[in-house]
């Protein structure tokens, strides 16, 4: 029942004396306990919403250099060809959620050439053979919002030269 007054004296109207003063221009007005609480209300609404545009609006980029290219699928040719490429680190930056970027280290960044489909070009091929094959750029991450932008490479050129036995 107590609580019941003090909700019902905080929301209805209070009356407030004058404090105007007669003597000066200058007057002071006694802030009520409603205007007060919805000024404290609206303050904290702005903040969170000032706090959600940071947080989800924060955009990075993270800037790697000489990552080391590595090689998939390619265990069966190399018994049988000898593989070269003409590069073999590249650089690029990251851009993505500043949060996300800020966890992101060279080690979570794979940069890849997938060798499995140039198998079958090769098949009985004694000459040289070079092949201009695509980089895949990857983060070990799942869901990761990344984006690759500003890559030195986007394929490089691998040459197989067949061993002799």
């Amino acid at each position: 029942m107590n609580q019941d007054k003090s909700l019902k004296s905080f929301f209805t109207k209070k009356e407030t004396q004058d404090m105007r003063k007669t003597d000066s221009d200058d007057y002071t007005v006694a802030h009520s306990r409603r205007v007060d609480m919805i000024l404290r209300i609206l303050s904290l609404v702005c903040a969170v919403v000032i706090w959600i545009f940071i947080v989800i609006g924060d955009s990075a980029t993270k800037e790697f250099k000489n990552i080391l290219v590595t090689v998939k699928g390619g265990t069966i040719l190399q018994r049988t060809y000898t593989i070269d490429y003409d590069v073999t680190q590249v650089n690029f930056e990251i851009q993505g959620q500043g949060t996300e970027i800020s966890q992101i280290s060279e080690t979570d960044i794979l940069v890849y050439v997938d060798l499995s489909s140039v198998a079958i070009n090769l098949s009985g091929s004694s000459e040289p053979q070079t092949f201009d094959l695509p980089l895949i750029y990857e983060t070990k991450r799942k869901n990761s919002n990344i984006v690759f932008v500003q890559k030195s490479r986007e394929s490089i050129k691998v040459t197989f030269t067949k061993k002799s036995s």
